[in-house]
């Protein structure tokens, strides 16, 4: 876990850092990344990279979202109950 958070903080590290001085090298700013969702699809952008997917399997309206929520660990289903109690009261994260 801790070798996890490691590379984790280190690879976040090296994003930031190499957007701050590609954007001081180019009058462009570069953002290190950005993940968007609109019309059921998601829109991932890192280092000026970006891919496209769909996501509409996973509304909450399909047949997979309820089959993978029925299938997935307790602790999951709490933490997504309480991911959306807080978005639902607008709070920041």
């Amino acid at each position: 876990m801790l070798v996890y958070l490691i590379l984790t903080a280190g690879f976040i590290m090296f994003i930031d850092s190499y957007a701050n001085s590609r954007s001081l090298m180019q009058a462009e700013r570069t953002i290190p990344a950005q993940v968007r969702t609109e019309d059921g699809r998601l829109h991932i952008s890192i280092l000026g990279h970006s891919a496209e997917t769909d996501i509409s399997a996973f509304s909450p309206d399909s047949r997979l979202y309820f089959i993978m929520y029925v299938l997935s660990p307790d602790g999951f289903r709490g933490a997504s109950a309480a991911y959306s109690a807080v978005r639902r009261y607008a709070l920041v994260l």
